[in-house]
């Protein structure tokens, strides 16, 4: 084992700690990926690999970014991140990193996730649990990809969590930012959030010891893995690993021939708004797939974010008047989560289409989607369209979608916002030391108003 203490490059005055940095052998970090991965771990040690092969381990605090704007950031001391390709950094250390600046390894603690920003917020893409692989598209796809790297970045934990409740006030917040010597102002969006949340998380009085390990492959794995040669096992694997990842995203135009069938029918209808509803639909499915994220606030593991401190600053410090309610972005699955929640405000479809101008209201949004859903589900569950995957026909079967919004529906289709602390006891879930909360649910949060509860039941991709 390689250990690299980069406190000190470049501050000849800063004090030491524990290495951020470690150049690993296989028989060194085998345990360790062991306890998160055991399948790669049999093909790996198949490989017989030389003492020449070796693996890069990182630890980033909350919020860091990994990945940014084209360029992978190292630890340069205590909470001081850098490029890989900086002159600061060692040429022995940067050839452990490989794929040129691309990330390529997997995560062994905690999560990070994978978000491109959009109008005023951070769209979240991948969420990266310990034992899964991020990187693999771009080591396959090399030159021929389409997706610049510029165009998305990677976190230590999530950049998209958001309290339901505003936190943007000022006579509230001064203290606080005083008290602390805070850099950040009072989060005006739930998009800026996340850097008030960081600047805590990571701040001395805390000493919030939430972190994520990274494991890192070098560029001669990258190398082998590519090529026909010996390592053909760990490239099926590898390969395989992508091909599950991409299911969405190859039966895209099968789909988009399902909604134009849709549509149509719609049309002959005489239904004339249905342009936004179809989207989310859409985003829903890859929801329920498993390929994008919905949000959760039931992260009992604070994988995404030290949420339980994140919770106790906003009760003690700012004062807040409802439940801190926290999410974050999850992949819904048969070993994690099975439900979570898609709002009609705050969620961004794959592809962003516009409320009809004669839609006023948020209700009237709300069950204009959930009648589309039920016209949807008719029409694909019951096999009245020949053209549909049987996996897509037992979605609309057994995943089950449910509406909430907090002001009456006349209609009587939607159902109250008050009822979620009820059905998910995670939305008003405090640490331990407050006991039952005796805060009130913000039922009337923005996030809240016109919202999707996506439950899939007994489905499973």
């Amino acid at each position: 084992m390689v250990t690299m203490d980069l406190t000190m490059i470049g501050q000849s005055t800063a004090k030491k700690h524990k290495p951020c940095i470690q150049i690993l052998s296989w028989k060194e970090v085998r345990d360790e990926v062991l306890e998160v991965n055991s399948e790669i771990v049999d093909i790996i040690d198949n490989l017989n690999l030389t003492a020449e092969v070796k693996f890069c381990k990182v630890n980033y605090p909350f919020g860091a970014a990994i990945f940014d704007k084209g360029k992978l950031f190292i630890p340069n001391g205590e909470n001081n991140f850098v490029p890989v390709d900086d002159n600061i950094i060692p040429n022995e250390l940067k050839e452990y990193f490989g794929c040129e600046q691309t990330p390529f390894g997997m995560v062994l603690k905690k999560s990070i996730s994978n978000s491109v920003e959009g109008t005023n917020q951070f769209i979240p893409l991948t969420v990266f649990y310990p034992g899964q692989f991020f990187g693999l598209w771009e080591v396959f796809d090399g030159e021929h990809s389409l997706f610049s790297n510029a165009q998305w970045s990677l976190y230590a934990g999530t950049r998209s969590l958001f309290s339901t409740t505003k936190i943007s006030n000022q006579k509230k917040y001064q203290p606080v930012k005083r008290k602390f010597d805070l850099k950040s102002n009072a989060p005006e969006t739930t998009k800026d959030q996340f850097f008030l949340f960081k600047e805590l998380a990571n701040h001395p009085c805390f000493l919030c010891d939430w972190s994520t390990t990274v494991l890192f492959f070098s560029g001669r794995i990258k190398e082998q893995i590519t090529n026909k040669g010996k390592w053909s096992e760990l490239q099926s694997f590898f390969l395989r690993y992508c091909w599950k990842q991409s299911m969405v995203w190859r039966f895209d135009a099968m789909m988009r021939g399902v909604w134009s069938y849709l549509a149509n029918v719609l049309k002959e209808k005489g239904v004339k708004s249905f342009g936004f509803q179809l989207g989310v639909l859409k985003h829903i499915v890859a929801v329920s797939l498993g390929s994008l994220p919905c949000f959760v606030s039931n992260d009992q593991e604070e994988l995404t974010a030290p949420l339980n401190l994140i919770k106790k600053i906003l009760i003690d410090e700012y004062g807040i008047e409802f439940c801190p309610t926290i999410m974050v972005p999850a992949h819904l699955s048969k070993e994690r989560y099975r439900s979570g929640y898609y709002s009609v405000n705050d969620s961004i479809p794959i592809e962003e289409t516009y409320i009809n101008k004669k839609v006023e209201t948020s209700v009237e949004t709300t069950r204009s989607i959930q009648e589309i859903y039920e016209f949807v589900k008719d029409n694909v569950a019951d096999n009245k369209i020949d053209t549909v995957s049987p996996l897509l026909r037992r979605l609309m079967k057994d995943v089950k979608l449910e509406f909430f919004h907090p002001t009456f529906d006349k209609k009587r289709k939607l159902l109250s916002s008050s009822q979620l602390p009820g059905q998910d006891n995670s939305l008003i879930q405090l640490p331990k030391k407050y006991g039952k909360s005796i805060l009130p649910f913000n039922e009337n949060g923005s996030f809240f108003r016109g919202l999707i509860n996506i439950d899939m039941g007994n489905f499973s991709p």
